[in-house]
């Protein structure tokens, strides 16, 4: 049973650096738009729009699927960046 919880403590540690690593592309991605807009065209803003709202959509996924193993018994964290 120890190994189970460790794995899963693992598991959530590894979701977290993905949360992390998400967010930063995200605001690389923001940065970038902002320092660029001018010179991007209509249609590379969309798609940098697209990438970033599915981004948000990536992350706020991991964090349910954190909160549901918390309430399955396990710590759940409390993981906003």
């Amino acid at each position: 049973m120890m190994e189970r919880s460790k794995h899963r403590s693992d598991q959530t540690e590894r979701i977290e650096e993905i949360i992390d690593d998400t967010q930063e592309h995200l605001n690389e991605a923001r940065a970038f738009e902002n320092e660029h807009a001018e010179a991007l065209s209509e249609e590379e803003m969309q798609r940098i729009e697209e990438k970033n709202d599915h981004r948000k959509e990536s992350m706020e996924s991991m964090r349910a699927g954190i909160q549901e193993r918390g309430s399955n018994g396990e710590k759940a964290t409390d993981h906003e960046s």
